[in-house]
């Protein structure tokens, strides 16, 4: 007969039992990629106030941006699955709603990516830094929501 159970003691909790993420590991991988990400930013900014930057500095730059909110954007995923089923019904709401702005924001962030090439970039250096300054502001703002939403709940739970 086939045991379709976990192999782990029914004593350990279901997290462990199931590789399910508690809370504290969630909050602590939010705050890792909330850093990154704003690491990558100011690295990016640094390069902007200098000008039109040797091209491959820049892409380096950019691909650090996007890998940070990619990571960013994963485990906010994982958290939203994880308080859905564990908050009460405002929190979904807004947990849902924070959900909706992210995957509109990271939406725009590819845009502006596909938009400026590095052909781009040079034809119109003005323009690439304006756009990308209201990018780094709406992905500072999603930060600032997930820092207002997330941190409270996952510190108490």
């Amino acid at each position: 007969m086939m045991n379709l159970g976990s192999t782990q003691p029914r004593g350990q909790p279901l997290s462990t039992r199931f590789n399910v993420e508690s809370s504290g590991a969630l909050l602590e991988a939010l705050e890792a990629a909330h850093r990154q990400l704003e690491t990558a930013m100011i690295a990016l900014e640094a390069l902007v106030s200098e000008g039109p930057p040797d091209p491959s500095q820049f892409g380096v730059a950019r691909l650090r941006i996007s890998q940070a909110n990619l990571a960013r954007s994963q485990i906010v995923r994982k958290i939203c699955t994880h308080l859905i089923s564990l908050t009460s019904a405002n929190e979904v709401e807004a947990v849902c709603e924070l959900q909706r702005r992210d995957a509109q924001q990271f939406q725009a962030t590819s845009e502006h990516i596909r938009r400026w090439t590095p052909d781009a970039l040079c034809r119109d250096w003005e323009g690439y830094a304006a756009g990308s300054r209201k990018v780094r502001a709406e992905l500072r703002e999603i930060v600032i929501a997930e820092k207002a939403l997330f941190y409270p709940i996952l510190s108490r739970m």
